[in-house]
């Protein structure tokens, strides 16, 4: 259910678009409606909304980090497919091996090294190899999310590992906002969708499905365990193309799509192993 809400709400945000809002304004609605209800779900629980000694400075760290992330992410699709923009975010997994690598100060592994090999030409069979026809701005914004997310996740690892994942998740929102008000009042980005009711849905249907996407991912680890849900939510770039093919009415060719599976196995292998050796550790 949460890869699916995060392929939906991938699929809704060009409508958004479309309609005349902003990616300012996405990324504001999405932390504000997680940070309400997460709130609102805390307090119902009789749980504290306060970080360890020591870890406010990293939550907030991680914080800005996802939240750029969130905005590349959602800025790109402004000017790309989704379908491929999402590709190239996926890619995210493999950036957390390479830089899991060089902080152990130790090379890659082989399995590692095959698995970024078959990412890239998956990208490159899947970006339809000459570029021409694809917004170099949309490809800068693209990459920096997948670079920026793959930091926050990393970070995340190291310094949060023993704080609840929906108490860090909470503060990373809560910077988001503050970052998202910060550029918004700057720049005057935040702009809503005009008179058509359809992207005033699609703001709605971007809000929910985050915040369901983060609840079911919450409820998921707790029901079955970490690495399940993680290889579980690899369904959502799966979801996104197909839902962009059929609703978005995007075309993605059989190289493309021959690539998209490519850069999908090659995330899939390099979790898999990734969570073998945690367990053998």
């Amino acid at each position: 259910m949460a890869a699916t809400c995060l392929a939906v709400g991938n699929i809704l945000s060009p409508i958004f678009y479309l309609a005349g809002g902003s990616p300012l304004t996405l990324v504001l609605g999405r932390f504000v409606g997680f940070a309400v209800l997460a709130f609102v779900w805390f307090r119902w629980n009789r749980r504290s909304l306060a970080l360890p000694s020591g870890r406010w400075l990293p939550a907030y760290g991680i914080g800005l980090f996802y939240a750029v992330g969130s905005g590349c992410l959602l800025a790109a699709i402004a000017y790309l497919p989704v379908s491929l923009v999402i590709l190239i975010f996926y890619t995210y997994p493999l950036l957390i091996a390479v830089q899991q690598a060089a902080l152990d100060r130790r090379p890659p592994s082989a399995i590692e090294g095959v698995c970024l090999l078959l990412a890239f030409v998956g990208l490159y069979l899947a970006l339809d190899v000459t570029f021409s026809s694809l917004d170099p701005v949309g490809l800068i914004f693209a990459v920096m999310a997948a670079c920026t997310m793959s930091v926050a996740f990393v970070w995340s690892g190291r310094s949060m590992a023993d704080v609840e994942p929906d108490l860090t998740t909470f503060h990373m929102a809560v910077c988001g906002i503050v970052v998202g008000s910060v550029l918004s009042v700057t720049f005057a980005s935040a702009d809503m969708p005009g008179g058509d009711p359809i992207g005033w849905w699609a703001l709605a249907g971007v809000v929910t499905t985050f915040t369901a996407a983060f609840f079911g991912m919450f409820a998921g680890i707790r029901a079955i365990g970490s690495v399940r849900t993680g290889m579980l939510m690899n369904l959502e770039p799966v979801a996104t193309i197909a839902l962009s093919i059929a609703i978005l009415r995007e075309v993605m060719q059989a190289q493309q799509l021959t690539g998209a599976a490519l850069v999908i196995a090659a995330v899939v292998v390099a979790q898999w192993r990734q969570r073998v050796e945690k367990a053998r550790t």
